[in-house]
């Protein structure tokens, strides 16, 4: 599966203050990150650093994209190639075609823990009440 995806309805979440809050959970993980609004819609990339990343060829980054109101919106989560500089125009495959965005990678236990707890989180989060 190259990501997933949940749907929220009737939560009333501040869709701002949910990004802040991802990027925070990253930056608290040591992570290097980046957040892109446009409009309604959110794009926060995160990438662990180290010198031997780009020599490895393992330029990959947690991605999400955060798409709706806040009373329906939808949160995709997968990894994908980092993008240094993001525009709306490197964001813009996470909404229309997630499928080609989203990158394949091999299951990792580190991986599938990071993204259990991350998704722990999030839903934590909006049960708490981002408004």
């Amino acid at each position: 599966m190259r990501y997933c995806c949940r749907q929220y309805t009737g939560k009333s979440v501040d869709l701002d203050e949910l990004t802040n809050v991802v990027v925070q959970f990253f930056r608290e993980e040591n992570f290097k990150v980046h957040a892109l609004k446009m409009g309604r819609r959110f794009f926060v990339q995160a990438r662990k650093g180290g010198m031997y990343r780009p020599v490895l060829s393992n330029d990959h980054a947690f991605t999400m994209a955060i798409e709706g109101e806040p009373s329906d919106f939808k949160i995709l989560l997968g990894v994908s190639p980092w993008h240094d500089m993001p525009e709306p125009s490197a964001a813009e495959p996470f909404f229309s075609n997630p499928i080609s965005a989203f990158t394949e990678v091999k299951e990792s236990i580190w991986s599938y823990e990071l993204e259990h707890n991350l998704w722990h989180y999030i839903e934590n989060q909006i049960e708490l009440g981002l408004q």
